[in-house]
This record gives C-alpha cells, structure tokens and sequence, in this order.
C-alpha cells in the first residue's frame, strides 16, 4: 500500500506523515487526498500484523511493532526493509543487551530484518 500511496511517509491511527514538508504532521486522510476507506484499510491492515505505525524512506520500509520509554529514554523494535545488510547485525536482539551500539538489526529473511534501538538522555 505505501508503495501504491508513494505521497505517504508514514501512517498510524494519530494520523498520516507525507513527502510534503511545508504540512504540520500527523495529517488527516482527506488533508492528504486519501479516502477514508483507504486509511482505514491502513489501520486494519497495522492491527492485523501488531504495529502501531508502518513507513517507508528512500527504499527502507518499517513497520513498529514495540516501544517503551518515557522523556527521551527507551527502546523500540520495528520490522524493517534495506536495500542493503547492515553492518550491526546480531544472532538474537538478547545479544544486543550486551552490545555498546545504540541500534542493531537481526536477520530475518531476504531483506527483512528485526531492527531494536535504544535512546538514552
């Protein structure tokens, strides 16, 4: 869908993110000329797979599926897409507890990967 939607950088149940920078942000579907059925077939569409928000940039698709934290600090896990391996990759996201990397990524399949990344004030 986002692909098809290529103006839509990022959509959750708060609203909708697009290329255009010149807009406040999370926008609502026909602020963006998106029918109301379509963002509710993205929402659906989250619920079904358990994330809270999907985007894509320059190729990399993402898809939130866990996050904590509070004023600056905390973790999440999202399903990504790259066009490319990244180079921070570990065996399970339990090895990154060990790592000193603020972000690290673990395979999945073809160009799928399990991306956790921590931010710390």
């Amino acid at each position: 869908m986002l692909q098809e939607d290529s103006w839509i950088t990022r959509v959750a149940s708060s609203g909708i993110n697009t290329t255009n920078t010149h807009q406040l942000f999370p926008l609502q579907p026909e602020q963006v000329n998106l029918s109301k059925e379509r963002y509710e077939e993205y929402l659906a569409t989250l619920d079904k797979v358990g994330a809270y928000h999907a985007g894509h940039n320059n190729g990399r698709f993402s898809f939130a599926i866990e996050r904590w934290g509070f004023a600056g600090s905390g973790w999440g896990i999202a399903v990504v897409s790259r066009d490319t391996a990244p180079t921070n990759q570990v065996v399970s996201l339990d090895d990154f507890r060990n790592s000193s990397s603020h972000e690290a990524y673990r395979h999945l399949d073809g160009s799928w990967y399990l991306w956790i990344r921590v931010s710390s004030r």
